[in-house]
Protein backbone atom coordinates (compact mmCIF):
# COMPACT_ATOMS: atom_id res chain seq x y z
CA UNK A 1 0.00 0.00 0.00
CA UNK A 2 2.92 2.39 0.59
CA UNK A 3 3.48 2.64 -3.15
CA UNK A 4 -0.19 2.90 -4.14
CA UNK A 5 -1.08 6.42 -3.04
CA UNK A 6 -3.38 6.61 -6.08
CA UNK A 7 -5.81 4.17 -4.48
CA UNK A 8 -8.66 5.41 -2.22
CA UNK A 9 -7.85 2.80 0.46
CA UNK A 10 -4.28 4.15 0.68
CA UNK A 11 -5.60 6.59 3.27
CA UNK A 12 -6.72 3.71 5.51
CA UNK A 13 -3.52 1.71 5.21
CA UNK A 14 -1.26 1.31 8.25
CA UNK A 15 2.42 0.68 8.71
CA UNK A 16 2.94 1.03 12.47
CA UNK A 17 0.41 1.39 15.28
CA UNK A 18 1.30 2.44 18.80
CA UNK A 19 -0.80 1.57 21.85
CA UNK A 20 -3.75 0.36 19.78
CA UNK A 21 -4.82 -3.16 18.85
CA UNK A 22 -5.99 -3.62 15.24
CA UNK A 23 -8.70 -6.25 15.14
CA UNK A 24 -10.05 -8.39 12.34
CA UNK A 25 -13.36 -6.53 12.17
CA UNK A 26 -11.55 -3.30 11.26
CA UNK A 27 -11.55 -1.19 14.41
CA UNK A 28 -8.43 -0.20 16.32
CA UNK A 29 -9.29 0.11 20.03
CA UNK A 30 -6.80 1.47 22.52
CA UNK A 31 -4.47 -1.14 23.95
CA UNK A 32 -5.69 -2.34 27.32
CA UNK A 33 -3.45 -3.00 30.25
CA UNK A 34 -1.46 -6.24 30.30
CA UNK A 35 0.08 -8.39 32.97
CA UNK A 36 3.18 -10.56 32.82
CA UNK A 37 2.15 -14.06 33.79
CA UNK A 38 5.46 -15.73 33.08
CA UNK A 39 7.45 -17.40 30.36
CA UNK A 40 6.10 -20.04 28.01
CA UNK A 41 7.06 -23.67 28.52
CA UNK A 42 10.89 -23.65 28.44
CA UNK A 43 10.66 -20.27 26.72
CA UNK A 44 9.49 -21.91 23.51
CA UNK A 45 7.52 -20.26 20.72
CA UNK A 46 3.82 -20.41 21.62
CA UNK A 47 0.36 -19.24 20.69
CA UNK A 48 -2.49 -18.44 23.07
CA UNK A 49 -6.11 -19.37 22.45
CA UNK A 50 -8.88 -17.96 24.64
CA UNK A 51 -11.02 -20.51 26.49
CA UNK A 52 -13.89 -19.34 28.68
CA UNK A 53 -15.33 -22.05 30.89
CA UNK A 54 -17.57 -19.36 32.34
CA UNK A 55 -17.45 -15.58 32.63
CA UNK A 56 -15.98 -15.72 36.12
CA UNK A 57 -13.16 -18.08 35.18
CA UNK A 58 -11.57 -17.43 31.79
CA UNK A 59 -8.52 -19.39 30.70
CA UNK A 60 -5.87 -19.06 28.03
CA UNK A 61 -4.59 -22.22 26.40
CA UNK A 62 -0.84 -21.96 25.76
CA UNK A 63 0.24 -24.15 22.85
CA UNK A 64 3.90 -24.95 22.27
CA UNK A 65 5.56 -27.73 20.30
CA UNK A 66 3.84 -30.88 21.65
CA UNK A 67 2.36 -29.30 24.79
CA UNK A 68 -0.72 -27.44 26.03
CA UNK A 69 -0.82 -25.56 29.33
CA UNK A 70 -3.53 -23.42 30.91
CA UNK A 71 -3.27 -19.92 32.31
CA UNK A 72 -5.96 -18.60 34.62
CA UNK A 73 -7.21 -15.04 34.82
CA UNK A 74 -4.58 -12.97 36.57
CA UNK A 75 -1.70 -14.68 34.80
CA UNK A 76 -1.32 -17.82 36.89
CA UNK A 77 -0.46 -21.23 35.49
CA UNK A 78 -2.88 -24.01 36.36
CA UNK A 79 -1.23 -26.64 38.56
CA UNK A 80 -1.91 -29.99 40.17
CA UNK A 81 -2.38 -30.13 43.96
CA UNK A 82 0.92 -29.42 45.70
CA UNK A 83 3.02 -31.34 48.20
CA UNK A 84 4.91 -29.81 51.13
CA UNK A 85 8.70 -29.46 51.08
CA UNK A 86 10.18 -30.55 54.41
CA UNK A 87 13.87 -29.89 53.75
CA UNK A 88 16.40 -28.53 51.26
CA UNK A 89 19.92 -29.97 51.12
CA UNK A 90 22.94 -27.71 51.28
CA UNK A 91 24.56 -29.04 48.14
CA UNK A 92 24.88 -27.52 44.69
CA UNK A 93 22.73 -28.69 43.06
CA UNK A 94 20.43 -29.01 46.06
CA UNK A 95 17.73 -31.64 46.40
CA UNK A 96 14.31 -30.99 47.90
CA UNK A 97 12.65 -33.42 50.30
CA UNK A 98 8.93 -33.80 49.58
CA UNK A 99 7.24 -37.01 50.70
CA UNK A 100 5.47 -38.94 47.91
CA UNK A 101 5.64 -35.94 45.58
CA UNK A 102 4.65 -38.03 42.53
CA UNK A 103 6.86 -36.00 40.20
CA UNK A 104 8.87 -37.45 37.33
CA UNK A 105 11.92 -36.33 35.42
CA UNK A 106 10.93 -33.70 32.88
CA UNK A 107 7.91 -32.40 34.81
CA UNK A 108 7.71 -28.64 35.23
CA UNK A 109 6.93 -27.28 38.68
CA UNK A 110 6.38 -24.06 40.62
CA UNK A 111 7.29 -23.45 44.28
CA UNK A 112 5.18 -21.27 46.58
CA UNK A 113 5.98 -19.98 50.03
CA UNK A 114 3.61 -18.93 52.82
CA UNK A 115 6.19 -16.77 54.57
CA UNK A 116 9.81 -16.29 55.56
CA UNK A 117 11.94 -14.26 57.95
CA UNK A 118 14.69 -14.23 55.33
CA UNK A 119 14.26 -14.74 51.59
CA UNK A 120 17.97 -15.12 50.89
CA UNK A 121 18.61 -18.08 48.63
CA UNK A 122 15.01 -19.18 48.24
CA UNK A 123 14.60 -16.52 45.54
CA UNK A 124 16.35 -19.02 43.29
CA UNK A 125 13.07 -20.91 42.91
CA UNK A 126 10.25 -18.54 43.86
CA UNK A 127 8.34 -17.13 40.90
CA UNK A 128 10.19 -19.33 38.44
CA UNK A 129 9.17 -22.34 36.44
CA UNK A 130 11.47 -25.21 37.34
CA UNK A 131 12.08 -28.53 35.62
CA UNK A 132 12.56 -31.78 37.52
CA UNK A 133 15.96 -33.14 36.49
CA UNK A 134 15.98 -36.28 38.66
CA UNK A 135 14.71 -37.63 41.93
CA UNK A 136 13.39 -40.46 44.02
CA UNK A 137 10.01 -41.06 45.68
CA UNK A 138 10.59 -38.46 48.40
CA UNK A 139 13.32 -36.24 46.91
CA UNK A 140 13.87 -34.32 43.70
CA UNK A 141 16.38 -32.12 41.93
CA UNK A 142 15.19 -29.15 39.89
CA UNK A 143 16.68 -26.61 37.50
CA UNK A 144 15.34 -23.41 35.95
CA UNK A 145 13.17 -24.52 33.03
CA UNK A 146 14.30 -21.55 30.93
CA UNK A 147 18.01 -21.18 31.73
CA UNK A 148 18.90 -24.61 33.13
CA UNK A 149 20.43 -23.03 36.26
CA UNK A 150 20.51 -25.36 39.25
CA UNK A 151 19.67 -24.49 42.88
CA UNK A 152 22.53 -23.77 45.28
CA UNK A 153 21.32 -25.16 48.61
CA UNK A 154 24.16 -23.55 50.58
CA UNK A 155 22.42 -20.18 50.08
CA UNK A 156 19.12 -21.34 51.60
CA UNK A 157 18.38 -21.26 55.34
CA UNK A 158 15.38 -23.58 55.48
CA UNK A 159 14.72 -22.71 59.15
CA UNK A 160 13.59 -19.23 58.05
CA UNK A 161 10.93 -20.57 55.67
CA UNK A 162 7.29 -21.42 56.29
CA UNK A 163 5.03 -23.49 54.04
CA UNK A 164 7.31 -24.17 51.07
CA UNK A 165 5.22 -26.23 48.60
CA UNK A 166 5.94 -27.65 45.16
CA UNK A 167 3.21 -27.78 42.50
CA UNK A 168 3.33 -29.66 39.21
CA UNK A 169 2.26 -27.46 36.29
CA UNK A 170 -0.71 -28.92 34.40
CA UNK A 171 0.69 -30.00 31.04
CA UNK A 172 -1.22 -31.89 28.34
CA UNK A 173 0.64 -33.56 25.48
CA UNK A 174 -0.40 -32.72 21.91
CA UNK A 175 0.64 -33.69 18.39
CA UNK A 176 0.99 -30.09 17.19
CA UNK A 177 4.46 -29.07 16.00
CA UNK A 178 5.76 -25.53 16.22
CA UNK A 179 5.38 -24.72 12.51
CA UNK A 180 1.64 -25.46 12.69
CA UNK A 181 0.71 -23.62 15.89
CA UNK A 182 -0.26 -20.34 14.25
CA UNK A 183 -2.92 -22.07 12.12
CA UNK A 184 -4.77 -23.59 15.08
CA UNK A 185 -8.27 -22.17 15.45
CA UNK A 186 -10.67 -22.82 18.28
CA UNK A 187 -14.44 -23.17 18.52
CA UNK A 188 -16.17 -23.38 21.88
CA UNK A 189 -19.49 -24.96 22.80
CA UNK A 190 -20.24 -24.60 26.48
CA UNK A 191 -17.32 -26.09 28.40
CA UNK A 192 -15.96 -27.94 25.37
CA UNK A 193 -13.36 -26.28 23.16
CA UNK A 194 -12.50 -27.72 19.75
CA UNK A 195 -8.97 -27.19 18.44
CA UNK A 196 -9.00 -27.25 14.64
CA UNK A 197 -6.17 -27.61 12.14
CA UNK A 198 -6.45 -29.08 8.67
CA UNK A 199 -3.47 -31.41 9.24
CA UNK A 200 -4.58 -32.84 12.61
CA UNK A 201 -7.67 -34.64 13.87
CA UNK A 202 -9.84 -32.16 15.80
CA UNK A 203 -9.13 -32.18 19.54
CA UNK A 204 -11.57 -31.47 22.36
CA UNK A 205 -10.28 -29.62 25.42
CA UNK A 206 -12.44 -29.88 28.53
CA UNK A 207 -11.72 -28.16 31.85
CA UNK A 208 -13.56 -29.50 34.88
CA UNK A 209 -14.30 -27.37 37.91
CA UNK A 210 -15.93 -28.12 41.25
CA UNK A 211 -19.11 -26.49 42.51
CA UNK A 212 -17.07 -23.52 43.73
CA UNK A 213 -15.61 -22.89 40.30
CA UNK A 214 -12.17 -24.20 41.26
CA UNK A 215 -10.15 -26.08 38.63
CA UNK A 216 -10.00 -29.84 39.21
CA UNK A 217 -8.81 -31.44 35.96
CA UNK A 218 -8.51 -31.06 32.20
CA UNK A 219 -8.53 -33.48 29.29
CA UNK A 220 -7.51 -33.23 25.64
CA UNK A 221 -8.92 -36.01 23.47
CA UNK A 222 -9.68 -36.77 19.84
CA UNK A 223 -13.04 -35.33 18.90
CA UNK A 224 -15.65 -37.98 18.09
CA UNK A 225 -17.87 -37.11 15.14
CA UNK A 226 -21.10 -39.01 14.62
CA UNK A 227 -22.25 -40.01 11.14
CA UNK A 228 -20.69 -37.34 9.00
CA UNK A 229 -20.00 -35.11 7.30
CA UNK A 230 -19.51 -37.04 4.07
CA UNK A 231 -18.44 -36.51 0.50
CA UNK A 232 -21.11 -36.76 -2.18
CA UNK A 233 -22.39 -40.13 -3.38
CA UNK A 234 -20.14 -41.27 -6.28
CA UNK A 235 -21.66 -40.60 -9.69
CA UNK A 236 -19.43 -42.97 -11.65
CA UNK A 237 -21.72 -45.96 -11.00
CA UNK A 238 -19.31 -47.70 -8.64
CA UNK A 239 -20.83 -49.99 -6.02
CA UNK A 240 -19.74 -51.04 -2.53
CA UNK A 241 -20.29 -54.69 -1.61
CA UNK A 242 -20.20 -55.92 2.01
CA UNK A 243 -19.13 -59.43 3.03
CA UNK A 244 -21.48 -59.67 6.02
CA UNK A 245 -24.27 -57.87 7.81
CA UNK A 246 -22.48 -57.13 11.10
CA UNK A 247 -19.19 -57.41 12.93
CA UNK A 248 -15.92 -56.81 11.14
CA UNK A 249 -17.07 -56.47 7.54
CA UNK A 250 -14.97 -56.50 4.36
CA UNK A 251 -16.16 -53.95 1.80
CA UNK A 252 -15.17 -54.11 -1.87
CA UNK A 253 -15.62 -51.23 -4.29
CA UNK A 254 -16.22 -51.96 -7.99
CA UNK A 255 -14.17 -48.99 -9.19
CA UNK A 256 -11.77 -46.43 -7.68
CA UNK A 257 -12.46 -43.41 -9.88
CA UNK A 258 -14.29 -41.65 -7.04
CA UNK A 259 -12.02 -42.92 -4.25
CA UNK A 260 -9.26 -40.49 -3.30
CA UNK A 261 -9.04 -39.00 -6.79
CA UNK A 262 -8.55 -42.39 -8.41
CA UNK A 263 -5.91 -43.69 -5.98
CA UNK A 264 -8.34 -46.02 -4.25
CA UNK A 265 -8.35 -46.71 -0.53
CA UNK A 266 -5.15 -45.76 1.31
CA UNK A 267 -3.67 -46.65 4.68
CA UNK A 268 -4.34 -43.05 5.74
CA UNK A 269 -8.08 -43.78 5.42
CA UNK A 270 -8.03 -45.84 8.63
CA UNK A 271 -10.41 -44.15 11.06
CA UNK A 272 -12.34 -42.48 8.24
CA UNK A 273 -16.12 -42.68 8.31
CA UNK A 274 -18.18 -44.26 5.57
CA UNK A 275 -21.92 -44.45 4.91
CA UNK A 276 -23.78 -47.10 2.93
CA UNK A 277 -27.40 -47.42 1.83
CA UNK A 278 -28.49 -51.02 2.34
CA UNK A 279 -31.39 -51.84 0.02
CA UNK A 280 -32.80 -55.05 -1.48
CA UNK A 281 -31.90 -56.27 -4.94
CA UNK A 282 -34.05 -55.30 -7.91
CA UNK A 283 -37.10 -57.47 -8.65
CA UNK A 284 -36.36 -60.10 -11.32
CA UNK A 285 -39.19 -61.64 -13.33
CA UNK A 286 -37.62 -65.11 -13.41
CA UNK A 287 -36.98 -65.39 -9.68
CA UNK A 288 -39.27 -67.45 -7.45
CA UNK A 289 -40.11 -65.36 -4.37
CA UNK A 290 -41.54 -66.55 -1.08
CA UNK A 291 -43.28 -64.68 1.71
CA UNK A 292 -40.93 -62.28 3.46
CA UNK A 293 -38.63 -61.64 0.49
CA UNK A 294 -37.96 -57.97 -0.21
CA UNK A 295 -37.20 -56.29 -3.54
CA UNK A 296 -36.87 -52.90 -5.20
CA UNK A 297 -39.10 -52.17 -8.15
CA UNK A 298 -40.35 -48.92 -9.71
CA UNK A 299 -38.21 -46.99 -7.17
CA UNK A 300 -40.30 -48.51 -4.36
CA UNK A 301 -39.53 -51.22 -1.80
CA UNK A 302 -41.80 -54.24 -1.59
CA UNK A 303 -42.23 -57.25 0.69
CA UNK A 304 -43.68 -60.53 -0.55
CA UNK A 305 -46.73 -61.74 1.39
CA UNK A 306 -47.17 -64.88 -0.73
CA UNK A 307 -45.09 -67.01 -3.08
CA UNK A 308 -44.91 -65.87 -6.69
CA UNK A 309 -42.86 -65.91 -9.87
CA UNK A 310 -43.16 -63.21 -12.52
CA UNK A 311 -45.69 -61.13 -10.55
CA UNK A 312 -44.58 -57.51 -10.87
CA UNK A 313 -45.01 -55.78 -7.46
CA UNK A 314 -46.13 -52.41 -8.83
CA UNK A 315 -49.00 -54.03 -10.77
CA UNK A 316 -49.98 -56.59 -8.15
CA UNK A 317 -52.62 -54.52 -6.30
CA UNK A 318 -51.38 -55.80 -2.93
CA UNK A 319 -52.13 -59.50 -3.47
CA UNK A 320 -48.60 -60.95 -3.60
CA UNK A 321 -46.67 -57.81 -2.71
CA UNK A 322 -47.07 -54.91 -0.27
CA UNK A 323 -45.06 -51.70 0.06
CA UNK A 324 -42.45 -51.90 2.85
CA UNK A 325 -40.85 -48.55 3.80
CA UNK A 326 -38.51 -50.34 6.25
CA UNK A 327 -36.91 -52.49 3.56
CA UNK A 328 -33.95 -50.11 3.08
CA UNK A 329 -31.86 -48.00 5.45
CA UNK A 330 -28.66 -46.01 5.74
CA UNK A 331 -26.00 -47.12 8.16
CA UNK A 332 -22.50 -45.87 8.90
CA UNK A 333 -19.19 -46.96 10.32
CA UNK A 334 -15.44 -46.37 10.37
CA UNK A 335 -12.63 -47.94 8.37
CA UNK A 336 -10.47 -50.11 10.62
CA UNK A 337 -7.96 -51.38 8.03
CA UNK A 338 -7.23 -51.14 4.32
CA UNK A 339 -6.36 -54.31 2.40
CA UNK A 340 -5.93 -52.86 -1.09
CA UNK A 341 -7.00 -49.97 -3.29
CA UNK A 342 -10.42 -51.60 -3.66
CA UNK A 343 -10.92 -53.33 -0.29
CA UNK A 344 -11.23 -52.10 3.28
CA UNK A 345 -12.49 -53.58 6.56
CA UNK A 346 -15.01 -51.53 8.49
CA UNK A 347 -17.02 -51.61 11.68
CA UNK A 348 -20.59 -50.33 11.81
CA UNK A 349 -22.00 -48.07 14.51
CA UNK A 350 -25.38 -47.79 16.16
CA UNK A 351 -27.69 -44.89 15.43
CA UNK A 352 -27.05 -41.70 17.36
CA UNK A 353 -29.77 -40.17 19.48
CA UNK A 354 -30.56 -37.17 17.36
CA UNK A 355 -34.00 -36.76 15.77
CA UNK A 356 -32.48 -35.59 12.49
CA UNK A 357 -30.04 -38.49 12.27
CA UNK A 358 -31.23 -42.05 12.74
CA UNK A 359 -28.82 -43.91 10.44
CA UNK A 360 -26.93 -46.76 12.04
CA UNK A 361 -27.01 -50.41 12.99
CA UNK A 362 -26.38 -53.57 11.03
CA UNK A 363 -26.73 -53.91 7.28
CA UNK A 364 -29.91 -55.41 5.88
CA UNK A 365 -28.38 -57.09 2.81
CA UNK A 366 -25.01 -58.15 1.42
CA UNK A 367 -25.73 -57.24 -2.20
CA UNK A 368 -23.83 -54.40 -3.89
CA UNK A 369 -24.88 -50.94 -2.69
CA UNK A 370 -25.19 -48.24 -5.33
CA UNK A 371 -25.41 -45.38 -2.81
CA UNK A 372 -22.43 -44.98 -0.50
CA UNK A 373 -20.19 -42.20 0.78
CA UNK A 374 -16.76 -41.63 2.28
CA UNK A 375 -16.25 -39.31 5.23
CA UNK A 376 -15.06 -35.82 4.42
CA UNK A 377 -12.36 -35.85 7.13
CA UNK A 378 -9.36 -38.14 7.36
CA UNK A 379 -5.59 -38.11 7.27
CA UNK A 380 -5.94 -38.59 3.51
CA UNK A 381 -8.36 -35.76 2.81
CA UNK A 382 -7.45 -33.40 5.66
CA UNK A 383 -9.39 -32.21 8.67
CA UNK A 384 -11.59 -29.16 9.34
CA UNK A 385 -9.61 -25.95 9.80
CA UNK A 386 -12.51 -23.72 10.85
CA UNK A 387 -15.85 -24.28 12.53
CA UNK A 388 -18.80 -22.76 14.33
Amino acid sequence: MQGRFDRPDYRTGMNVCLNVIPVEEGAAPRRSGTRLGGVTRSGAYAVLREYNVDQKQPYDAELTDGHLRLWQAGGQLVTHPGTAVSAVSSGDPAYFTSVAHGLNQGDHVIFTLEGATSYAGIAQVLGRQMRVTSGLTDTLYVADALTGATVDGSLIDFSTLTGLTVFKIYDLLTDYVEDDLQQIRVVQDGTNMLLLHNSYPPQTLVVNENSNGVFTSATLTDTVFYDGPYLDIPTDGSTLTPSALSGSITFTVSGITSVNDGEGFLSTDVGRMFRIFSEPAAWASGTAYVSGNKVKEADTYWRAVASSTGVQPSTDAGIKWVIDPTAAAWTWGTITSVSSATVFVGTLHAAVNYPENTAGGNLLYTNAATAWQLGAYSETSGYPAVGA
